[in-house]
């Protein structure tokens, strides 16, 4: 994996983990 494409991914995930988190507990809870 491209370390620049890794690092935007992770600055994305970070902004948005609230986003991923609710999907999270949506795929565990149903």
């Amino acid at each position: 994996m491209d370390i620049k494409y890794g690092r935007e991914f992770f600055l994305m995930l970070r902004k948005h983990w609230y986003i991923f988190f609710s999907c999270l507990m949506h795929e565990y809870v149903f």
